[in-house]
């Protein structure tokens, strides 16, 4: 069985700040679905299948984790995914470079704190 890895090919051009944005976003997303599937999962396991103290907590606990970690693969990939079309579009408009390269890929926040600067 191959592992698939949560960084899609060709994203080594792609500069640092890009995966640290991806990075606290997948991290943010996971958290948050980790919370749903948490509650989401306890609450059937408890009330619906009606299974015991020990094997609700076991039951939950392996759906959040597994859960969790199946989304945060997903959004990395979709955020890399995203950063690299952001920065193609940009190469092809001529407005990115090399060397601010990052101007292409910075995220609202980022940007409306450069410009109150």
């Amino acid at each position: 069985m191959s592992s698939s890895s949560p960084i899609p090919p060709n994203t080594s051009s792609l500069p640092l700040r890009a995966f640290k944005d991806c990075n606290k976003q997948t991290r943010k997303d996971g958290f948050i679905f980790g919370g749903c599937a948490l509650f989401l999962s306890g609450f059937f396991s408890h009330r619906v299948l009606r299974l015991s103290r020990n094997n609700t907590i076991l039951a939950t606990l392996s759906a959040t984790v597994i859960s969790s970690y199946m989304f945060a693969q997903q959004s990395t990939r979709q955020c890399l995914q995203a950063k690299m079309e952001a920065m193609e579009r940009a190469r092809k408009l001529g407005t990115y470079s090399e060397e601010g390269g990052d101007e292409a890929l910075l995220s609202d926040e980022d940007v409306m704190e450069k410009n109150h600067a």
